[in-house]
């Protein structure tokens, strides 16, 4: 049985890119950099509303990739572990912000029907009602249903408690159900 290449192998194209930016060439780096840069510029535009924030966060998430490439250990996705690097800039930069996340105490169950208005949303839509959503819940609501990552993750992440994650996530589910209604309420 022949064992499956993931995207780090050195024998693949983008392990032998990783292999000689890890080098020194730039030009590996910049093909590397051209097939990430879209997706992780989006990534930056979705967790910071400013652009010249995001902006910052998205050049800052260059930099750290560049220094912990040859930190990559190729057992994995490779996209996803950059996705991880600017993840966590981005959430870096919204503690320098003074990002505040509201500890709430009540649990919040979650209602499937609460996201039903959501789903029907084409992808685009979605981001940009997200980026409407108060800085606390646009994160948490990011990296639950975007990012993938749980409420235990997430919790630890934040320096916040895992009910404080699900209350905000709530919370967020319910303003972008407001969102919704007044844009239909206006139409």
């Amino acid at each position: 049985m022949k064992k499956k290449e993931t995207e780090g192998d050195p024998n693949t194209e983008i392990g032998v890119l990783i292999k000689q930016s890890i080098a020194g060439d730039d030009k590996s780096f910049k093909t590397l950099y051209d097939r990430i840069a879209g997706k992780m510029y989006s990534l930056c535009l979705r967790y910071i509303k400013n652009q010249e924030d995001a902006n910052d966060a998205f050049q800052d998430g260059c930099t750290r990739l560049y220094a912990n490439l040859k930190n990559y250990r190729s057992d994995g996705v490779f996209e996803g572990w950059v996705r991880r690097i600017f993840v966590t800039t981005c959430l870096d930069h919204l503690k320098k912000k003074e990002l505040q996340l509201v500890e709430i105490d009540e649990q919040a169950p979650v209602k499937s029907s609460d996201l039903s208005a959501v789903s029907r949303l084409e992808l685009s839509d979605l981001f940009h009602k997200i980026k409407q959503l108060p800085d606390g819940q646009r994160v948490i609501f990011n990296l639950y249903m975007v990012e993938g990552y749980s409420h235990k993750e997430i919790a630890a992440m934040l320096n916040i408690s895992e009910s404080g994650s699900k209350s905000q996530f709530h919370r967020a589910k319910l303003s972008l159900k407001h969102i919704l209604s007044n844009e239909q309420d206006a139409n």
